[in-house]
């Protein structure tokens, strides 16, 4: 039995978080050539054992390591990788309306991390 939770950091876990027909950019997608462009390594994601999807990503940036780890339960590893890059880029990058190209789940997110600052 699952909690229901007011987590904004929450995704469900019934269904899929990206649409099967979207065309545009990802989270993670944007993450990655974020770190391409910064000449920093691609950020890692593991799975975190015993949980439902749960994901922790490494954004190596300078001067410091960003970690960021989610237990889930996410749809799938997918999601959970797709929540912890938009949390990454929240993080390196607020000011910037980069949610605008996410699918709306992580638009939304974006947007509600932006209205408790």
């Amino acid at each position: 039995e699952e909690e229901e939770s007011d987590d904004p950091f929450r995704l469900s876990s019934t269904e899929p978080s990206i649409p099967k027909d979207w065309t545009g950019t990802t989270p993670k997608k944007q993450l990655e050539e974020w770190c391409k462009k910064q000449k920093l390594p691609r950020p890692t994601f593991t799975k975190l054992p015993h949980t439902r999807n749960g994901c922790r990503v490494k954004v190596k940036s300078k001067p410091i390591e960003l970690t960021f780890e989610q237990q889930g339960p996410f749809y799938d590893f997918i999601d959970g990788q797709q929540h912890l890059a938009t949390q990454s880029l929240y993080s390196l990058m607020p000011e910037l309306p980069m949610y605008r190209m996410f699918p709306p789940i992580f638009r939304d997110l974006w947007k509600g991390w932006i209205s408790r600052v």
